[in-house]
């Protein structure tokens, strides 16, 4: 039961990604709701769930967009296990951890897809990269991640009620 509304959540954040999202950008940053999720589901529920969303999040990404196939897959694949790797290490009701956490994780899927995009052939200055679309993009994620974060954290509550709850999502 649990997977389904996880599943839910990655069609639902895939759909938003797709439309509404992108109306939403800032010269050259836009929020990557598909990469919240992902930690979101990292922090809260640890390496499994953040490379299960990782992978599925990133998949269903790689599949609509048509680009290079397979990149936002693993880019998110990645940063969901190193992401979830800390979830045993840290307080999951600070509320400066999923700002600390979205910002190093967007810079950090950024510089895979970059690292990607080279060995597929595709240059681009790296440190202009990173100011302009990268520093820019994770003060933007900063600024949502809130709202995803703690709505998953209250959704997960809601959904596993009188400690049921387990590792997973």
């Amino acid at each position: 039961m649990p997977y389904l509304w996880l599943g839910l959540i990655i069609t639902a954040s895939v759909v938003l990604q797709s439309t509404v999202v992108s109306f939403f950008q800032v010269g050259n940053a836009r929020p990557d709701l598909l990469l919240m999720v992902t930690v979101s589901a990292a922090l809260i529920s640890g390496r499994t769930s953040g490379v299960s969303v990782g992978f599925f999040s990133g998949l269903l990404w790689d599949l609509l967009t048509a680009q290079f196939f397979g990149m936002y897959t693993l880019a998110k694949l990645i940063t969901g296990y190193t992401v979830g790797s800390f979830e045993k290490k840290v307080f999951k009701d600070n509320p400066l951890l999923p700002l600390v956490a979205i910002f190093l994780a967007t810079i950090f899927h950024e510089i895979i897809l970059y690292i990607c995009a080279l060995t597929l052939g595709i240059e681009a200055p790296f440190f202009l990269l990173i100011g302009k679309n990268v520093v820019p993009s994770a003060i933007y994620n900063c600024l949502l991640m809130p709202f995803v974060y703690f709505g998953m954290f209250s959704f997960r509550k809601l959904i596993w009620p009188l400690g049921r709850h387990t590792t997973e999502f």
